[in-house]
């Protein structure tokens, strides 16, 4: 299906992670992303245009250019009409350029919904490149380019899909309810020491038990791949420590955990099995926890 052009104009809120020096940073462009979503799916054009600095520039996939917040919010409202659609980000990368003097948020979106006016889906995705500048205190988009995906293997962007939706929601949005048989096999396995984690309740207990110890915490997919049924992430978690951490105390540290993931989705396209890897002694050396030699 032809995609309309205006869509591929969209584009948007840096995802985010500053890797800017503090903490408080990297939570305020998590913020920024968000609240650039919410905007969008909400159809509330006058917060999108606020979001960018005034003499911001859109280019868009055929290369089309489109100078000033206004004109930018005015091109987001008129593809929002007589369109139900939801727009997802995937942050990539986030670095500091030289040239533009500035951050720079790279990564992939979609858009997908359906067109009331023309009755026909919608679902296309491309790469974006946000150059972000901060004024008085607040993030916004100076530059905004567009590029369409060279290729898309449907069902590996299906998987990604659900995959990313799931736990953004279950990590971020506490959404437990989503440990069901829609989203994960019944005999979902993820490998962990000293011993596995097997079902969709013993899934939902563990992350319930994890996700208890910290405050203010916010999972981020850096980069996601896939081919066939098998898919790698690499990810983010950050947070307050307020909790107990599987027998570790509450230390009230603010806790960077960072790592890899292998999955498995199942034919139907559900979570099958995951495989974590990431730093341990990090983390609790982090938490204040002091590992005597013996140990």
């Amino acid at each position: 299906m032809k995609k309309p052009p205006f869509f591929l104009a969209l584009l948007l809120s840096c995802p985010l992670l500053l890797s800017a020096q503090t903490a408080s940073n990297e939570a305020d462009m998590h913020t920024f992303a968000r609240q650039f979503m919410a905007a969008y799916n909400s159809g509330d054009h006058t917060a999108l245009e606020e979001m960018y600095t005034t003499d911001a520039i859109r280019i868009d996939t055929d290369g089309e250019t489109t100078k000033g917040a206004k004109q930018i919010a005015a091109e987001h409202a008129e593809q929002l009409r007589g369109n139900n659609v939801t727009l997802l980000i995937r942050q990539n990368s986030l670095h500091w350029s030289d040239a533009e003097h500035a951050w720079v948020a790279t990564g992939t979106y979609e858009v997908y919904g359906k067109s009331v006016v023309y009755d026909i889906d919608i679902d296309f995705a491309g790469h974006y490149s946000n150059t972000m500048l901060e004024q008085k205190g607040e993030w916004k988009i100076a530059k905004s380019v567009l590029q369409p995906l060279a290729h898309k293997d449907p069902k590996v962007a299906a998987n990604i899909k659900l995959y990313t939706e799931t736990w953004d929601a279950i990590i971020n949005e506490g959404r437990f309810e989503l440990f069901n048989e829609e989203h994960f096999m019944p005999d979902v396995i993820m490998y962990a020491e000293p011993e596995n984690v097997v079902g969709i309740e013993g899934m939902k207990g563990y992350y319930q038990a994890l996700l208890s110890a910290f405050s203010d915490g916010q999972f981020t997919v850096n980069n996601i791949f896939g081919e066939g049924d098998q898919l790698t992430k690499h990810w983010t978690f950050r947070g307050k420590h307020t909790g107990d951490f599987f027998g570790v105390p509450a230390s009230g540290n603010e806790i960077v955990m960072t790592g890899s993931t292998i999955v498995r989705m199942s034919p139907d396209g559900r979570i099958a099995e995951e495989r974590d890897f990431m730093d341990n002694l990090s983390i609790l050396s982090q938490m204040g926890l002091v590992l005597s030699p013996e140990k």
